[in-house]
Formats: C-alpha cells, structure tokens, sequence
C-alpha cells in the first residue's frame, strides 16, 4: 500500500511539474509574442513618421522651387519689359534670319535627298539589267553600302542586310559588279559626290 501511495504521489507531483512547466512556457511563448507586437507597432510608428517627415520635408521642397521659380519668372518678366524697341527688333530681325537658315537648311536636305534618290533608282536600274535570277524574288531584299570612284566603278560592296537567301544575295552582288561603272552616263558633281557614294550609300535590292 505505501509504495501504491508513493507511485501515486510521485505521479502526481510529476504531473504538476508538466502543468507549471506548460504554463511557464506558456506565459513564456505570450510575453514574447507581446514584445514581438509592440516592437512591430514601434516599428510602424516610426516608418509612420518617418514617412511623415519626408512628406513635409518634400511639400517644403516643392513650395521652395514654386516660389523661385514663381520669382525667376516675375525677374525674367522685368528684364523683357525693360528691352526698348530698337532690341526687340533686332531680336525679331534675328529670329526671322535663323528662320530663314532653317527653312533653307531644309529645302536644301530636301533636294539633296531627291537628287540622291534619283541617282539611286538610276543604279537599281542598271543593276537590274545585269540581274540574272531564274526563281521566283518577291519579297526578296537585300541592302548593299556601295562605295563608288568618281568615274562610277565600284571600290567596295558591303552586305549591310541579307535577304535571307545567301544565293540571291550573291546574284544581286555579281548585278552591281558587271554593272560597274554605275552612273556614267549621269555622274554626279564632285561636291555631291564625295559626300554620298564617295563614302558609301546603302541601297535596298529588291527586284
């Protein structure tokens, strides 16, 4: 009977020990996940303002640049009201003149692409007279940068864009070269020249 007694009570005071321990651990695993919180909130607070303190530092950074702008304004209009006629005029004078270069700069771009389109499509031609191709070429386009002497023989062919199709790439060159001289019959002036073929034009092949 005693050691029925002493198994029980040892037992039991086994059992306590569990419960004290679980609720040890227990008060343990809440004060930890309290800290955990709290340290989140304290985080959050100061993210918060953090972020607070960079949006007033950015609206006053904004109202700055507003007003010195707003004043860099108002100076650049005291400084226009203060030019007497005889400036603004020169100034109009001025403006009507860059007009005036622009708009021949233009014109001048404008003819010069005609006249080089012109003598492109004069040597596409005389190259297409050369081409030999006995399959079908739609859709075929090859780009060649042709470099020209001044008498129109060609000095170099450079493959800038295949076709996709190696052998109508080669038909095409073997075109330009039994075509050569290109444009004799119609050289370009020698101004005009050294600017274009003289340093070599791409041409697009496509027969």
């Amino acid at each position: 009977q005693r050691e029925l007694a002493e198994k029980r009570r040892l037992e039991k005071e086994a059992r306590e020990l569990k419960e004290k321990e679980r609720q040890r651990e227990l008060a343990e695993k809440r004060r930890l996940e309290k800290e955990a919180r709290e340290l989140k909130e304290k985080e959050r607070q100061r993210e918060l303002a953090e972020k607070r303190r960079l949006e007033k530092e950015a609206r006053e950074l904004r109202e700055k640049e507003r007003q010195r702008i707003a004043k860099l304004t108002r100076d650049a209009q005291k400084a226009v009201e203060k030019y007497d006629q005889n400036v603004r005029a020169s100034a109009e004078r001025a403006q009507k003149e860059l007009q005036k270069q622009a708009a021949d700069a233009l014109a001048a771009q404008a003819l010069a692409k005609d006249k080089l389109d012109k003598y492109i499509n004069a040597i596409i031609k005389e190259v297409l007279e050369e081409f030999n191709w006995g399959m079908q070429s739609e859709g075929l386009r090859v780009y060649y940068e042709l470099v020209l002497s001044e008498s129109g023989h060609v000095v170099d062919i450079n493959l800038t864009q295949s076709s996709g199709n190696s052998a109508y790439d080669k038909s095409v060159e073997n075109a330009i070269t039994m075509a050569s001289p290109l444009m004799a019959e119609d050289p370009p002036d020698a101004a005009f020249f050294q600017r274009t073929f003289g340093r070599g034009v791409n041409i697009k092949f496509e027969f």
